[in-house]
């Protein structure tokens, strides 16, 4: 996986997995190798980077990660064509008991 920009910091001074690797690039980036045992896990992992992750092997995980972000595209597509709601304040214990 490649880290860039505040992530790559972050992934750096951390350890992940026993056997992880890290490679600094040129350009700021740094590749992070290492085993997991969870791929559910893995995944929001990535994802939680945004885009500064990109997975780069293997090849299952990077089409895992190209689905999930198909299927979130659809999520916020599908949301532009709802019709638009109010938002209302948070009500007290005691406001709710009068409803």
């Amino acid at each position: 996986m490649e880290f860039s920009g505040w992530s790559a910091r972050h992934v750096a001074e951390r350890i992940w997995s026993p056997d992880q690797k890290i490679v600094k690039k040129a350009d700021g980036k740094i590749r992070l190798i290492f085993s997991s045992s969870s791929e559910y896990e893995l995944t929001g992992w990535v994802l939680s980077f945004a885009d500064e992750a990109r997975v780069v092997k293997p090849k299952w995980l990077v089409e895992e990660i190209k689905k999930t972000l198909g299927r979130m595209q659809e999520v916020y597509t599908r949301s532009r064509s709802c019709p638009k709601m109010s938002v209302t304040k948070m009500l007290s214990r005691e406001e709710k008991e009068k409803v």
